[in-house]
C-alpha cells in the first residue's frame, strides 16, 4: 500500500536536492507501522514522494485499510512540507496526527497479523456465544419455557466455566495458539448440537459448552493480545478485539428476524456459528505463538501453578478484581441476557424491532465507544475509566429498565458508550496484573468470579421477575452491586498504563 505526492518547491536544486537526501527512507510520522518509510526524490525544483507501508490488516482489512490510507496521505503531504521547510529555511512542520482508528503506536508486520487472526477468531467465537442471549424469547417459546425456567437454563450454562477454567490453565502450559484454536473449533461444534436440540435439557447442555468454549477462546485471545501488543496500545488491542466481538454480536442481531420466519427459524443462526469452523484452518496459518510465552517456555520456567496467583505480590490484585468482576457480572450479565426478553414482553417489540432498535443504539454508538476507550485508556489511564464507565453505566441502565418511548433509545445509546470505556478498563487490567506464566489462568479464575456473579444475578433475576411480574424492575434492583464494584472497589486497582508490562507484572525468574 503506497502513497504517491509530486510537488514545485521554489528552492535551489541543490538544496532541494539535500533537503530529500535528508528525508528519505525515514519513518512515515501519521502511519503507525514500523515499516512505512517515506522514499524522496528530485528533478531540478521537483520533488517526487512516496510514503509505503506492507501493512495488511486480515479479515479486517475492510475496516483497516481506509484510514491508513488516509495516513499515507498524511504522511505525503508532511514529506513534501519538511522538504519544503528544509530547502527554503522555514520552520519545520508540526507532526500530523494519526488516525483515530490507527493505533497509538507502532505495529510490526507480525504483530498487524497477529492481531488481525485473533480478532477473526473472537468475532466468530463471540458470535455463536451472543446467539443464545440474542434468540431468548424464541427459545423460550420454542420449548414453552417459563421467564424462571429460562432463567435458570441461561444460570446453568454458566457452567460451562469449567470448560474455560481447564482450556486457560492449559493456554499457560501449552500455548495460546492451539486452545484459541481448539476453543473457536468447540464454539462452532457445540452450536451444531444445540441447531438441532429437540429439548430444553439438550439446548442447555450445547449452549453449556458454547459458554465455556466462548470464555476461553475470549480469555485466552485477550493474553494473546496484551503479550504481543507494542507498549503504549495494550488497551488498544483489547480495544480492537472487543470491536471484533462485538462485530460478531452484530452478526447475531442481524440475524434475529430469521426467528419470526416460523417456529424453528430461530435455529439457522446457529447452524451459521457451526460453520465457522470452515474458516478455522485459514486463520491458524497467520497465526503464531506470543514472542512473551515462547521466551518464557524456552526458559522451562514453572507455569499455571495457581500458588502465583495467591502469593503475595498478586493476591490483592486477584480478590480485589475477583470482587469488581462478581459485582459488575452480577448486574451486567442478567441485563445482557434479558434485554431481547424485556423489550419483546414488557414493550411489545418484535424481532424486527428489536433488530432496529440494536442497530441504531448499540451499533456505531458501540464502534465509537471501544474507539474512544482504546485511546483514554492508553492516555488516561485504566482506574479512573473503570470507575467513571461502571458507575454512569449502572445508573442508565437503570433509566433504561424503568423507561419506555424515547428513554429506551437514549439511554442504551449512551450506555454502550459507557460500557465500552468501564468493560476494556477492567478487562485490560484482568490481564496486564499478573505474570506471563499465570496470565491465562488467572484470566480464567477472573472469568470464574464473573461467572459466579452471573449465575448469582440470573437466578436472582428469575426470581424477581416473577414477584414483579416482569424483568425491568428487577434489573434495577441488581444495578446496586456493580455501584459498590464502581465506586468502593475499583478506586483501589493498581495503575498499568505508561509503563512497561514486565514492570507492572514480572516473570518468574
Amino acid at each position: 500500500m503506497q502513497r504517491r505526492l509530486e510537488a514545485t518547491i521554489a528552492a535551489s536544486p541543490d538544496a532541494i536536492a539535500a533537503a530529500c537526501a535528508a528525508i528519505d527512507n525515514s519513518p512515515a510520522r501519521a502511519v503507525p507501522a514500523d515499516d512505512a518509510r517515506v522514499h524522496a526524490s528530485a528533478s531540478g525544483t521537483r520533488i517526487h514522494v512516496t510514503v509505503s507501508t506492507a501493512a495488511r490488516v486480515p479479515w479486517f482489512g475492510w475496516f483497516f485499510h481506509p484510514p491508513l490510507r488516509l495516513a499515507l496521505r498524511r504522511s505525503a503531504r508532511d514529506a513534501v512540507a519538511r522538504i519544503n521547510a528544509a530547502a527554503t529555511g522555514a520552520a519545520e512542520p508540526a507532526a500530523p496526527s494519526v488516525p483515530k482508528l490507527l493505533p497509538p503506536a507502532s505495529f510490526s508486520l507480525a504483530q498487524i497479523t497477529m492481531l488481525g487472526s485473533l480478532c477473526g477468531l473472537i468475532a466468530a467465537a463471540n458470535y455463536g456465544g451472543s446467539l443464545i442471549g440474542q434468540n431468548t424469547d424464541f427459545v423460550a417459546n420454542a420449548f414453552d419455557a417459563s421467564d424462571r425456567a429460562l432463567a435458570n437454563g441461561l444460570a446453568v450454562t454458566r457452567i460451562g466455566v469449567l470448560v474455560s477454567l481447564f482450556a486457560a490453565a492449559l493456554a499457560d502450559r501449552r500455548g495460546r495458539r492451539v486452545i484459541l484454536l481448539l476453543s473457536v473449533s468447540g464454539v462452532a461444534l457445540s452450536s451444531l448440537v444445540a441447531a438441532v436440540a429437540p429439548t430444553l435439557g439438550v439446548f442447555v447442555a450445547a449452549q453449556t459448552f458454547t459458554r465455556g468454549f466462548t470464555s476461553a477462546a475470549l480469555t485466552v485471545g485477550a493474553v494473546a493480545a496484551v503479550e504481543e501488543a507494542p507498549e503504549g496500545a495494550r488497551a488498544w488491542s483489547v480495544a480492537m478485539m472487543s470491536l471484533a466481538g462485538g462485530a460478531g454480536y452484530a452478526v447475531g442481531v442481524l440475524l434475529l428476524p430469521l426467528g419470526d420466519l416460523t417456529d424453528w427459524s430461530w435455529r439457522l443462526p446457529f447452524v451459521l456459528s457451526a460453520a465457522s469452523i470452515i474458516g478455522v484452518p485459514f486463520v491458524a496459518r497467520q497465526l503464531r505463538e506470543t514472542k512473551r510465552y515462547t521466551e518464557l517456555a524456552q526458559r522451562d520456567t514453572k507455569r499455571g501453578r495457581l500458588k502465583e496467583i495467591f502469593d503475595s505480590r498478586y493476591r490483592s490484585r486477584f480478590i480485589l478484581l475477583g470482587a469488581i468482576v462478581f459485582l459488575t457480572a452480577i448486574a451486567a450479565t442478567p441485563a445482557a441476557q434479558l434485554t431481547n426478553r424485556f423489550l419483546g414482553d414488557e414493550r411489545g417489540f418484535s424481532g424486527t424491532d428489536i433488530t432496529i432498535f440494536r442497530a441504531v443504539t448499540n451499533g456505531i454508538p458501540g464502534i465509537l465507544g471501544v474507539v474512544i476507550a482504546g485511546r483514554l485508556a492508553e492516555r488516561r489511564g485504566r482506574r479512573p475509566l473503570a470507575v467513571i464507565g461502571v458507575t454512569v453505566t449502572t445508573l442508565l441502565n437503570i433509566a433504561f429498565f424503568l423507561g419506555d418511548g424515547w428513554v429506551l433509545w437514549v439511554t442504551s445509546t449512551l450506555g454502550i458508550l459507557t460500557a465500552a470505556i468501564g468493560g476494556l478498563a477492567i478487562g485490560t487490567l484482568d490481564h496486564e496484573l499478573f505474570p506471563t506464566e499465570v496470565r491465562s489462568t488467572s484470566g480464567g479464575f477472573l472469568t470464574a468470579c464473573g461467572v459466579a456473579g452471573a449465575v448469582v444475578g440470573l437466578v436472582l433475576a428469575g426470581v424477581l421477575a416473577d414477584h414483579f411480574d416482569g424483568f425491568g424492575v428487577a434489573l434495577c434492583i441488581l444495578a446496586v452491586a456493580p455501584l459498590i464494584a464502581a465506586l468502593a472497589l475499583a478506586p483501589f486497582l493498581p495503575e498499568s498504563a505508561h509503563r512497561i508490562l514486565e514492570d507492572v507484572s514480572p516473570s518468574e525468574v
